[in-house]
């Protein structure tokens, strides 16, 4: 598929969006198929790129959590910095976010594996990285249970993580939980917030799955895209500036705000 292409006026921008999720909870995945289906421009997360994830994973999370954590703080403020130009011409989507960083640091922070002064250390170098920068305008959550992601952890089979999860077994668990309490504060107050519950699809072995899942995508991005609701943007993006509906956005093929007004009624009950 081609990338599109669309000749911008001063003032408006294309979207960027972001996915976060625990791992193993069909992140990557989901990118992956969206990235196919779309040809958006993919900003990655620098996993194996990272040299102290080796010394985290495999030896001793104590002493290589924190400059494991740093590592992508700086990487991701580096990626962050070029976003903007290529909004001008096409859509963006991230894997991962600062605010996600920080989610995984507060779990390591939690397990003991990074102290409270060098989490507070953290805090502060985020601060300083992300000021200024942009924020994206739509986000992904995937979700999965602790049970699913210890599967796919193992399934999938990379060696760190499997001994990760022998030394630690609740370590993915706990991620779980840290992205599961980050979603429920984003829901109360974040805007274009798209949940996916990855359980209901096969994303990496059946082709019919996956496109499913980025159609599911794409109707409630461009839902929360153009709706008025207090939930969605409106057409206006994370700075202010109008944003341009790309093409790979399906039209709803039903009434999404139904869908909406149900599930805000059955978290009430």
């Amino acid at each position: 598929m081609m990338a599109e292409r669309h000749e911008t006026l001063v003032g408006e921008r294309y979207p960027f969006i972001a996915v976060v999720g625990a791992p193993g909870s069909g992140k990557s995945s989901l990118i992956d198929a969206f990235v196919e289906h779309t040809n958006v421009k993919r900003i990655s997360e620098p996993f194996e790129e990272n040299p102290y994830l080796d010394g985290f994973y495999t030896k001793d999370p104590k002493q290589y959590a924190f400059d494991a954590q740093m590592f992508f703080l700086r990487v991701r403020g580096l990626q962050m910095q070029k976003v903007g130009p290529v909004l001008a011409n096409e859509a963006v989507i991230q894997d991962s976010t600062f605010d996600a960083d920080v989610v995984m640091a507060g779990v390591l922070r939690n397990m003991c594996f990074i102290s409270e002064r060098d989490y507070l250390c953290y805090l502060s170098a985020k601060e300083k990285i992300g000021q200024g920068l942009r924020k994206p305008d739509l986000t992904i959550f995937t979700k999965a249970s602790k049970k699913t992601v210890d599967e796919r952890i193992i399934k999938r089979g990379r060696s760190m993580e499997l001994t990760m999860l022998e030394k630690h077994p609740d370590y993915f668990s706990n991620l779980v939980d840290g992205f599961d309490d980050y979603l429920k504060e984003q829901e109360l107050s974040g805007k274009g917030l798209v949940v996916i519950d990855t359980e209901k699809f096969n994303i990496n072995d059946e082709p019919d799955s996956r496109i499913a899942a980025v159609r599911e995508c794409s109707n409630w991005l461009a839902y929360y895209l153009t709706v008025t609701h207090e939930k969605g943007l409106n057409g206006i993006g994370s700075d202010g500036v109008k944003l341009i509906m790309p093409g790979f956005f399906r039209p709803p093929t039903r009434d999404y705000s139904q869908t909406f007004r149900m599930s805000d009624r059955l978290k009430e009950t």
